[in-house]
């Protein structure tokens, strides 16, 4: 990558920044805040328009598909305001009918009468009142007053209390409401109506979903193109450009540069510039993209790639967590379902890519340890293909052996950036720590006789660590020492607990091979039930257990921050009609 200044005429500015765009390489850095009455405009209208779109998708049905040869002539500011003036009576209706709807909870248990009727009686020396006596206690009415028990709720009768005059009805009355239970009904349908006029203007907006979209992109261009405007340092009557580019396009800026009299430099990027990463892959490698995309991390400019061995022992991960060639075909068939019903949809079929190998890793396995939506249910019919990955102990051994080579292979690849340098001693020293804490985890876990020569690892490892960690003139190395004594003491204890750390790959696949075997002892309802539970369950195993070794573990030891943030070049949105 390539840190490019490029100069021209504050007056040649916004044309040059056409040409810019349209050569699509350079990856803007700004230079001033981005502070501009513009700009917050533009992010308004894209927050207009993004709020529209989601509330025009819920609304889209087959009946209303939105149509894509729209009229270009359209007020796209009067159909979100329509948008949102319908979204927000809906929202105002759907509240007051919820609220209704508790009212009417509430005077149902009375039953439906007219309080009107209840005015009149009363006119007439007639006293209608309502109250809540418990069902354990006996009415017995005074002279002059009847109770009629209206309805019943749990322990309560609910009650109506005749008296005549100015006859005391004995009980402390309730105060309902000022509309009857039928004038509550007949006001939820009207509201219920009104909601579904307003979803159907809303529906009927459907058809300008394409334009909307086609409009949020012009947006959020303008907005891009807007930024860089505001966010270059303007110096008199020139006007400054920072960006990066991949070195194999500044021949074409070069080019562009001559024809249209810009000032162009470039420069390699210090320690302290904020470079984007740009990983170019070979096809196969690639396959990996839609994890690291998922997980949206990316390596530093001047950090490793570490995608190829990610693709490896991640796709070896999967096989030993799910480890079943049953579970491993339904992942597939959904796979190949969802692939053909998107097919006309999604274009990069990349995601699809990586799940077929996923799941043909977790079918060879499966094959291996003779695991087909368990082992019990087989019996003797079906055997393993190797039949030592069956024994527990010696499936350990593998995870503990896969995690050496792994924080091994982290180890090399430091020694060979850090070559010619001594610090590569330093980095011979956690190997030979790797391979030493493999040793005494076998030996505290699986009870495997530590080998005699093995204490050599023990000696060196830490002895390169300490004395070769840094580099440096001798008083100033001392004082490094002294400080970091400590802490590299710690990170030496904590091999043996990353080595370790492997064995949840035996543990989570033991896991699932026993609660598939739990369900098939089991109905044929609690079969499928647990199962399914199973295969969702070995899913979430794949991106806790699967991810955290590659990216923790390993990461750690090749000293991997995963602090890079992706190369994302100033050009103008193809295919935006």
């Amino acid at each position: 990558m390539k840190k490019v200044f490029m100069i021209v005429q504050k007056k040649d500015f916004v044309p040059s920044l056409e040409e810019m765009r349209a050569l699509g390489v350079v990856h803007v850095e700004h230079n001033d805040v981005l502070k501009s009455d513009d700009i917050t405009a533009i992010k308004d209208d894209i927050q207009l328009l993004e709020q529209v779109i989601r509330i025009l998708e819920n609304a889209k049905t087959d009946d209303h598909a939105p149509k894509e040869a729209l009229d270009s002539v359209f007020e796209w500011r009067e159909v979100t305001e329509c948008v949102l003036h319908q979204m927000k009576k809906i929202e105002v209706l759907s509240d007051n009918i919820l609220k209704r709807q508790g009212l009417i909870n509430k005077l149902q248990k009375w039953g439906n009468f007219e309080p009107q009727d209840i005015s009149h009686l009363k006119e007439k020396g007639i006293n209608v009142s309502f109250c809540e006596m418990p069902v354990s206690q006996k009415i017995v009415p005074k002279e002059g007053v009847i109770v009629e028990v209206l309805s019943r709720t749990g322990g309560i009768n609910n009650c109506m209390v005749i008296t005549t005059g100015s006859v005391d009805p004995g009980h402390e009355g309730i105060v309902l409401p000022a509309k009857s239970l039928s004038h509550e009904h007949d006001s939820q349908e009207k509201e219920k109506n009104n909601i579904k006029r307003a979803e159907d203007e809303l529906k009927a907006q459907v058809k300008y979903l394409p334009a909307l979209k086609r409009k949020l992109r012009e947006k959020e261009e303008k907005l891009v193109f807007k930024e860089v405007i505001v966010g270059a340092k303007n110096t008199g009557e020139l006007t400054l450009l920072k960006g990066y580019c991949p070195q194999k396009t500044c021949s074409q800026i070069e080019t562009k540069a001559k024809e249209h009299q810009w000032g162009i430099l470039f420069e390699d990027p210090s320690e302290e510039d904020k470079v984007p990463t740009l990983l170019e892959n070979p096809k196969w490698v690639s396959v990996i993209n839609p994890l690291i995309n998922f997980i949206g991390i990316l390596p530093g400019y001047k950090e490793v790639d570490i995608n190829p061995f990610l693709l490896l022992f991640f796709s070896l991960f999967v096989g030993i967590l799910v480890g079943d060639a049953g579970y491993g075909f339904i992942y597939l068939l959904t796979c190949a379902i969802a692939h053909f019903a998107m097919r006309k949809k999604v274009k990069d079929i990349t995601f699809f890519k990586l799940i077929y190998l996923l799941c043909g890793c977790i079918i060879v396995w499966g094959v291996f340890t003779g695991t087909y939506f368990g082992q019990e249910w087989l019996g003797s019919s079906v055997k393993p293909v190797i039949p030592w990955l069956v024994d527990p102990k010696n499936l350990q051994t593998l995870c503990f052996l896969v995690g050496a080579i792994h924080l091994s292979i982290a180890h090399c690849w430091r020694m060979i950036l850090f070559y010619p340098s001594l610090v590569i001693l330093s980095e011979a020293g956690w190997i030979f720590l790797v391979w030493g804490m493999y040793f005494a985890a076998r030996m505290f876990i699986l009870d495997v006789a530590f080998p005699g020569a093995g204490i050599i690892l023990f000696i060196l490892g830490p002895l390169l660590v300490y004395l070769f960690s840094e580099v440096t003139p001798l008083k100033k190395y001392l004082q490094t020492v002294s400080g970091q004594l400590f802490p590299k003491t710690l990170d030496i204890i904590g091999v043996f607990s990353d080595i370790v750390s492997y064995i949840r790959l035996y543990a989570v696949g033991l896991a699932t091979v026993a609660i598939a075997d739990a369900a098939n002892r089991m109905s044929i309802s609690w079969i499928i039930i647990l199962h399914a539970i199973n295969i969702l369950l070995a899913a979430l195993a794949i991106l806790v257990h699967a991810l955290r070794l590659n990216t923790l573990e390993f990461s750690r030891h090749l000293g991997l921050e995963w602090t890079g943030f992706t190369y994302d070049p100033f050009r103008k949105t193809e295919n935006i009609n």
